[in-house]
C-alpha cells in the first residue's frame, strides 16, 4: 500500500507539473505579458541607446527568473496541497481502523506439529516485517525533526539580488523596472505560500508518522503475545509427551531415543534465549549508537561556536572514558558472525534430522532393529514412534525459529559495523582536538592555593599509605588471583643470590674463552638481568592489583593501587638498566667494553630518575586519582612539572654536546646537537604545556618518551650484541686463514663491512618500526593542522577551476619530506655503491655514472613532489621554468652550461670516473664528476677543476676511452762505429725482458736516423695500463743501461767542432795580461 500511495504521489505531482504552467500561462496577468512583449519588441528593433539595452536586458533576465521562481513555488504550493489531504485522508483512516488481530495465526491444541511450527513461523516473519517497518518510519521521523530545528528559517524565502543602477530618464526603463519589481513581489508571495504548506505537510507527516508507529508497536505486542503463547504451547505439549515417554523408558534404545530428544529441546531454549538477547542487544546498540552520533555532532557544533576551552578539554575526556573500545565492538562483531555461521550451519543439520524421522514407524522398527518380532515389542514402538513425533514437533519450532534468528544477528551485526564506525570516528575527533586543548587552569597566575592543596594530598597519601586496616582489608578481601604476581616477586626475591651466582658464571666464563661469549649467550644474560631486576617491580604491582581488585575500599586507598600498577614497569626499566650499565660488573662493561666514564654518568642519571622523577610520578598519579576535598583538578600537575624539570636536568648532564656521552664516543656533532635540543627539551616542553593547562597533552607526550628512551637503549644493546657476535665469527676466519693469503683476508674485509653495513640497516629499519608504532596514537591530532590555512591557490582540473588550500600540515609534511629527500639523496647512491661493488659487469665509472644519477632523480622528483605540497604544482612549474630559462641564458648560462654539459657526460660518457685524459697541458687521472665541474688529479696530487663545458666544446684526449693499453717510446743513440744490427738485438732483448710490457703486439726497434754524435734508434712497446706507464718506462731504460755496459755499447756525448777563419791578433805590448792567466814560457 505505501507502494501505490507514492506512485499515486508521483503521478500528481507530475500532472500538477504539466498543467500548472499552461494555467498559469492562459491566466496569466495581462499587463505583465503585455509589458514584457513591448520590451521584447523594443530590444528586437536595436534602436536603443547601448546603456539603456543593456539595463532593459538585465530587467528582461530578472523578470523571466521571477517569473520561473514563482512557477516553481505554484507547483511545489499545489503538490503540498495534495499531499496535506492525503495525509489527513490516511490519518483519518487510521484513526478509524483498529490494529490488526491476527486471527489466523492463533494456535490451537488440534493443530498438527508441522501447522504449529508454520504458524510460528508466520508469527515471527510479521513481526520482523513490522519492526523493520517501525525502524524506517523512526528513521523517517528522525530526518524530519532536524528541520523542524531550524524553525521559520525555512519558510522565509531568500532577499532578492540587488537592482543593478539603472538610467532613470528613460521611461521604458523604468516601466519595465516597475514590471520586474510586481513579478518579483508575486513569486516571492507564491514561495511564502510554498514554504508555509510544506511545514503544514512536514507536521502533518510527523503526526502520521507517529501515529503508524505506535499502531505497530500495538502489533508487535500482539505478535510478541502471539509468539509466547505458541512457544508456552509447544513447550507444554513437548514436556508432557517427554514426561509420558521418561515414564514409559525402561529400555535402553528408548533412552537414547529420549536423550536426542532433550539435546534438540536443549538446543531450542538455547535459540530463544539467544533470539531474545540478540532483539535486546540490537535495540540497545541502536539507542547507544544513536546517542553517540547526536553527542558528536553537538560536539562538533560547540566547538565550532565556542572553540577550545577547558570545559570542552573536560567533556572530551569524559566521554573519551566512556566510549567502547573499538577491539571489544570488533571481538563483538566476530562473535555475532560465529553466530551467523552457525545457525547457516544449523539448516543442514535439521534437514537431515528431518529426513532421518520423516517416517517415525520405520524409524522406531530401525531403532529396535529387524531381528525383534513384530508384536512383542508394540509398546515399546508406539512409545519410540512418541517420541520422534515429540522431536518431529521441536525440529520444526527450531526451524521456524531459524530465520527469524539469521534476520536478528543480520541486523545486529548492521548496527554493529555502523556503531563501529561512529565509534572509531568520535575517537578519532577526540583524539584530533585532545592534544590541542587545556584541560585546566594555568599553574603561574595563582599557584598557591593549588601548591596547598598538593600538600594536603601529599599528607592524606601517607596517611592512606599507613593505614593497617585498609591493607589488612586488601589481603582478606582480594581473589586470590591478585595475589599471584606478589608472591611470584616474593619467589625471584629469594632466588637473587642463586640468580646472581650464575650470572657471575656466564660472566666468568665468557672472560675465559672470548669464543663462549656469543649471541645466544648475551641475549642469555640479558633475560637474567631482566630478571633479577623484576621482584620489586612485581610485588608493587601485585599489590596494586589487589587493591584494585577490592571494591570495598576508599578511593584514596583505590588510588594507591592506581599509582603503583602505573609505575611499576619504570621501576623495573630503572632496575634493569642500573644493572646492564653497572660498572665493572654490568654487560655493558664486561661483554660491550664500554668506556667506565659512560657508564658512570649513565649510572648517576638512572640513580636521580629512581629516587627523584618516579617518587614524583607516583605522587602525580595518586593525586590525580585521589577524591580529595579540593577546589582544583588535576592536582597531579605540580609533582608532574616538578618530575619533569628533573628529567630535563639529567638528560642534559648526559647529553651536553661537548662534554656528554655521545662527545665522549666521538659520535658526529649533528647528533650530539639533536640529542641536546631534542633530549632536555621534550621533558622541558612538556613541563611548560602541563602548567599552562594542557596537561592530558603533556601526559602523552612523556608516556610515548620515556618508553622511546627505553627502546633506543634496547636497540643500542642489541647493536652491540649482534655486531660482537659477527665480529668474532670473521675473527675466527681468519685465524684459520693461511699465511700470505691476501686474496681471501680482502674477500673477508669486504663481507664484514657489506655485513655490518646490512645489519645497521636492518636495526634501524626495525627501530623506525617500533618508533612509529608507538608514536602512532598521536598521528590523529595532527588533523587539527589541516584547519589552519596558510594560503590559497587555484587549480584548473578539466573546464573547472577549484580553489584549493594549503594548511599548516601540507607545510610540515613538506618539511619531513624535504628531511627525507636529503637524507636519502646522501645514503641512497652510498647504499646502491656497495651493492654495486659486488658486480664485475660495470667499470668504476658505469658505477659512478648509476650512483650521481640516482642522486639526481632523488633531488628532480623529491623537488616537485614537495613543491606540489606547497602548492606549486608541475603544471604551474612548467611555466615558471620555461619563464626562467630566458633569465638563465642570459644570467647563469655559464652554470646552465656546465650544468648540462654534465649531464651529457653522464649519459654519453666521453670521461668517466678514474680515466686517465689530457686537457690542454693538464694531464691527470678523473676522481669526480660534480654539477658544475671535473675534479682531475694530476701526477702531482694536485685536484684541478675543469668545467664541464670544456669538456665537451674543447679537444680532449682519454688515454683510456675503449681501453687502458698505452705505448712507450725510447729514442737512444750509440756511437758511431757500433754495428747497428747488433744494438737492435739488444734492444729488443732489454724490452722483452722489461715487466709489463706486452708482447702483443709486439715490440718494435728503428733505427731512425744518423744523428750529429749518434746512431739514433727508436724503441716503441705497448703495456697494458696506462697508470703504469711511467714506472714501466723507468724500468726499460734500467734494463737498456744494465745491457748496454755489459757488451760495451757506448753512448756518446754531443760534440761541436769549432772553425775560426780569420782572427787580427793584437801586439803582445798594447795587451795587458789578464790577471791571473798563465803566461808563456819564457826562452
Amino acid at each position: 500500500m505505501r507502494f501505490v500511495r507514492r506512485l499515486c504521489g508521483l503521478l500528481i505531482f507530475c500532472l500538477v507539473g504539466a498543467l500548472v504552467p499552461a494555467f498559469a500561462a492562459e491566466t496569466s496577468d495581462d499587463p505583465i505579458q503585455s509589458g514584457l512583449a513591448l520590451i521584447q519588441d523594443a530590444l528586437q528593433r536595436n534602436a536603443l541607446p547601448p546603456d539603456t539595452s543593456a539595463a532593459l536586458k538585465q530587467l528582461l533576465d530578472r523578470i523571466q527568473e521571477a517569473q520561473s521562481r514563482r512557477q516553481q513555488a505554484e507547483i511545489r504550493a499545489a503538490l503540498a496541497e495534495k499531499l496535506i489531504e492525503q495525509t489527513q485522508r490516511e490519518l483519518q483512516q487510521l484513526a478509524a481502523s483498529r490494529p490488526s488481530e491476527f486471527a489466523d495465526l492463533r494456535v490451537s491444541d488440534s493443530l498438527a506439529p508441522s501447522e504449529r511450527a508454520e504458524r510460528l513461523r508466520r508469527i515471527l516473519e510479521e513481526e520482523r516485517t513490522r519492526r523493520q517497518t517501525q525502524e524506517a518510519l523512526r528513521a523517517q521521523l528522525s530526518d524530519l525533526e532536524q528541520p523542524k530545528e531550524r524553525g521559520d528559517a525555512a519558510v522565509a524565502p531568500p532577499p532578492p539580488a540587488p537592482l543593478p543602477t539603472l538610467p532613470s530618464n528613460d521611461p521604458l526603463v523604468q516601466q519595465a523596472l516597475t514590471l520586474a519589481t510586481l513579478v518579483t513581489s508575486q513569486a516571492q508571495e507564491a514561495e511564502r505560500r510554498a514554504a508555509l504548506l510544506e511545514s503544514r505537510l512536514a507536521a502533518s507527516t510527523r503526526v502520521l508518522l507517529s501515529r503508524r508507529i505506535e499502531r505497530l508497536d500495538v502489533e508487535l505486542a500482539r505478535l510478541r503475545q502471539l509468539r509466547e503463547a505458541v512457544e508456552k504451547s509447544t513447550t507444554a505439549e513437548v514436556s508432557q509427551e517427554t514426561s509420558q515417554v521418561n515414564a514409559e523408558a525402561i529400555d535402553p534404545r528408548l533412552a537414547r531415543v529420549e536423550a536426542t530428544n532433550r539435546e534438540w529441546e536443549a538446543r531450542l531454549q538455547t535459540l530463544r534465549h539467544r533470539l531474545q538477547s540478540v532483539r535486546e542487544r540490537q535495540s540497545q546498540l541502536q539507542r547507544e549508537t544513536q546517542e553517540r552520533w547526536e553527542t558528536l555532532e553537538s560536539l562538533k557544533k560547540r566547538i565550532a561556536q565556542q572553540g577550545l576551552s577547558p570545559a570542552v578539554g573536560n567533556l572530551l575526556l569524559e566521554y573519551r572514558s566512556r566510549l567502547p573500545s573499538p577491539s571489544e565492538l570488533s571481538q563483538e562483531l566476530n562473535k555475532v558472525r560465529g553466530m551467523l555461521e552457525e545457525v547457516q550451519l544449523l539448516e543442514l543439520e535439521l534437514r537431515q534430522a528431518k529426513r532421518l524421522i520423516a517416517d517415525p514407524r520405520e524409524r522406531a522398527r530401525q531403532v529396535l532393529g529387524q531381528s525383534d518380532p513384530a508384536g512383542a515389542d508394540g509398546n515399546l514402538e508406539n512409545a519410540i514412534v512418541e517420541a520422534l513425533a515429540v522431536r518431529s514437533l521441536t525440529l520444526e519450532t527450531i526451524d521456524a525459529l531459524r530465520p527469524a534468528l539469521l534476520a536478528a544477528l543480520s541486523d545486529l551485526e548492521s548496527v554493529l559495523l555502523r556503531d563501529l564506525d561512529v565509534v572509531e570516528e568520535f575517537s578519532s575527533f577526540i583524539d584530533q582536538h585532545l592534544m590541542w586543548v587545556a584541560t585546566t587552569r594555568t599553574l603561574w597566575r595563582d599557584p598557591m592555593p593549588e601548591l596547598l592543596a598538593v600538600g594536603t594530598g601529599t599528607l592524606t597519601l601517607f596517611q592512606s599509605f599507613a593505614d593497617p586496616g585498609s591493607w589488612r582489608l586488601a589481603l582478606t578481601q582480594s581473589p586470590p588471583m591478585t595475589w599471584l604476581a606478589a608472591v611470584l616477586g616474593v619467589c625471584l626475591l629469594l632466588a637473587r643470590p642463586r640468580l646472581a651466582r650464575l650470572i657471575g658464571r656466564h660472566l666468568a666464563a665468557g672472560e675465559r674463552d672470548p669464543h663462549h661469549a656469543g649471541l645466544l649467550d648475551t641475549l642469555l644474560l640479558l633475560f637474567l638481568e631482566a630478571i633479577q631486576a623484576l621482584p620489586f617491580p612485581l610485588i608493587a604491582y601485585g599489590c596494586g592489583t589487589m587493591i584494585l581488585a577490592g571494591d570495598a575500599f576508599a578511593e584514596n586507598f583505590r588510588a594507591i593501587g592506581t599509582a603503583l600498577v602505573r609505575i611499576a614497569p619504570f621501576g623495573w626499566n630503572v632496575a634493569f638498566w642500573q644493572r646492564v650499565f653497572a660498572p665493572g660488573t654490568g654487560i655493558a662493561a664486561t661483554r660491550f667494553h664500554w668506556p667506565p666514564s659512560i657508564l658512570k654518568r649513565l649510572r648517576h642519571t638512572l640513580r636521580g630518575f629512581a629516587w627523584g622523577v618516579l617518587p614524583l610520578g607516583f605522587l602525580a598519579v595518586y593525586l590525580n586519582e585521589a577524591q580529595l576535598d579540593a577546589p582544583f583538578t588535576d592536582l597531579g600537575r605540580t609533582p608532574f612539572v616538578v618530575s619533569m624539570l628533573l628529567l630535563a636536568l639529567l638528560l642534559w648532564r648526559i647529553f651536553r654536546p661537548r662534554r656528554g656521552l655521545l662527545a665522549i664516543a666521538q659520535q658526529p656533532p649533528w647528533l650530539r646537537l639533536t640529542a641536546a635540543i631534542g633530549g632536555p627539551g621534550l621533558p622541558l616542553v612538556s613541563a611548560l604545556l602541563a602548567g599552562a593547562g594542557y596537561f592530558y597533552a603533556a601526559a602523552a607526550l612523556v608516556g610515548r618518551f620515556m618508553s622511546t628512551l627505553w627502546v633506543l637503549l634496547a636497540f643500542a644493546l642489541l647493536q652491540h650484541a649482534a655486531r660482537d657476535f659477527f665480529l668474532h665469527r670473521f675473527d675466527r676466519q681468519r685465524e684459520s686463514l693461511e699465511e700470505g693469503n691476501t686474496g681471501e683476508d680482502a674477500r673477508i674485509d669486504s663481507s664484514e663491512r657489506q655485513t655490518l653495513t646490512l645489519l645497521n640497516l636492518a636495526l634501524i629499519l626495525g627501530l623506525a618500526f617500533v618508533l612509529f608504532e608507538l608514536w602512532s596514537s598521536l598521528l590523529p591530532a595532527t588533523r587539527i593542522l589541516d584547519e589552519w590555512v596558510l594560503w590559497r591557490y587555484t587549480e584548473t582540473l578539466g573546464n573547472e577551476t577549484v580553489t584549493l588550500q594549503v594548511t599548516f600540515a601540507d607545510l610540515l609534511i613538506a618539511m619531513i619530506g624535504f628531511a627525507v629527500m636529503w637524507v636519502a639523496a646522501r645514503n641512497l647512491p652510498g647504499l646502491l655503491e656497495l651493492a654495486l661493488q659486488r658486480t664485475s659487469r660495470l667499470d668504476a665509472g658505469s658505477k659512478y655514472a648509476l650512483v650521481t644519477l640516482l642522486r639526481y632523480a632523488i633531488f628532480t622528483i623529491g623537488s616537485v613532489l614537495i613543491l606540489g605540497e606547497l602548492g606549486m604544482p608541475w603544471s604551474k612549474l612548467q611555466w615558471l621554468l620555461a619563464a626562467l630559462s630566458v633569465g638563465l641564458g642570459f644570467g647563469l648560462q655559464e652554470i646552465v652550461a656546465n650544468f648540462v654539459s654534465g649531464l651529457i657526460i653522464l649519459f654519453e660518457r666521453p670521461v668517466r670516473v678514474g680515466d686517465q685524459v689530457t686537457i690542454g697541458n693538464e694531464t691527470g687521472t678523473v676522481r669526480r664528476l660534480t654539477i658544475r665541474a671535473t675534479v682531475i688529479e694530476d701526477f702531482d696530487r694536485r685536484e684541478i677543476l675543469v668545467p664541464n663545458k670544456k669538456l665537451i666544446t674543447e679537444q680532449v684526449t682519454n688515454w683510456t676511452l675503449s681501453n687502458s693499453l698505452s705505448r712507450i717510446f725510447v729514442t737512444i743513440g750509440v756511437a758511431y762505429g757500433t754495428d747497428p744490427e747488433h744494438v737492435e738485438a739488444l734492444l729488443l732483448e732489454a724490452v722483452k725482458a722489461t715487466p709489463g710490457v706486452l708482447s702483443d703486439p709486439a715490440p718494435s726497434v728503428v733505427f731512425a736516423r744518423f744523428g750529429e754524435s749518434s746512431l739514433d734508434f727508436e724503441v716503441r712497446a705497448i703495456v697494458a695500463d696506462v697508470n703504469q706507464r711511467l714506472s714501466i718506462l723507468g724500468r726499460l731504460n734500467h734494463e737498456i743501461d744494465r745491457i748496454f755496459k755489459a757488451h760495451g755499447i757506448e753512448i756518446p756525448f754531443p760534440q761541436r767542432d769549432l772553425h775560426i777563419r780569420d782572427i787580427a791578433w793584437p801586439a803582445a805590448a798594447a795587451v795587458p795580461a789578464a790577471q791571473g792567466a798563465p803566461q808563456p814560457p819564457a826562452a
